[in-house]
């Protein structure tokens, strides 16, 4: 299961908050915060925060990222968009399926590109 699935099951679980009131108050649909909780699919950036919101937690926690704090949330430039968020999302969901040796040479390029600039 998605870990942004057990996230969502346990924060609505912790709050004592119901799929639908949580769907009422955020203006995610009910089906769409289902699925979620299955594990179907994962929130994207804009559903994240309005559900993070209600919530009262971090957006890209309830995303699953791992090595987020439940309540903090990272700075993002004001011109960073939910488009920006969901790419960098699956980038890193890309990163961590891979093989050590994928991810070493990722590590190797990304360090190489900052060290040009």
């Amino acid at each position: 299961m998605e870990l942004s699935a057990i996230r969502l099951k346990e924060i609505i679980d912790e709050k004592g908050i119901s799929q639908q009131e949580l769907s009422v108050k955020s203006g995610v649909h009910k089906s769409k915060i289902s699925k979620y909780i299955k594990g179907e699919y994962c929130p994207k950036a804009d559903a994240a925060q309005k559900m993070a919101e209600v919530l009262n937690v971090s957006p890209v926690w309830l995303m699953g990222v791992e090595g987020i704090d439940r309540y903090n949330q990272p700075t993002m430039s004001d011109n960073t968009t939910s488009s920006d968020i969901d790419k960098a999302l699956e980038w890193y969901r890309l990163y961590k399926a891979a093989n050590p040796q994928i991810q070493n040479a990722v590590e190797i390029l990304l360090k190489s590109s900052q060290s040009d600039t």
